[in-house]
């Protein structure tokens, strides 16, 4: 994925450098911009939502519960 964003850079950058560098450096840019915060807006999203070996945790309950009753 990363090789195709620098190729993709790189080819918007060589088509366009001749008639219009600053227009495909803002281009550029603005994607960037909009990826970063689209990653970012998810990675929020994940951690909100993380637990810590959920799975674990509640076989600890069931542990627990099961030892309380006794023999």
């Amino acid at each position: 994925m990363l090789l195709a964003g620098v190729t993709l850079t790189m080819v918007v950058m060589v088509a366009f450098w001749g008639n219009y560098p600053i227009v495909a450096l803002l281009c550029l840019m603005a994607v960037y911009i909009v990826g970063a915060v689209v990653c970012y807006a998810r990675l929020t999203r994940l951690q909100r939502a993380w637990e810590t070996l959920p799975s674990t945790i509640e076989q600890l309950r069931k542990d627990i519960a099961c030892l309380a009753k006794g023999p």
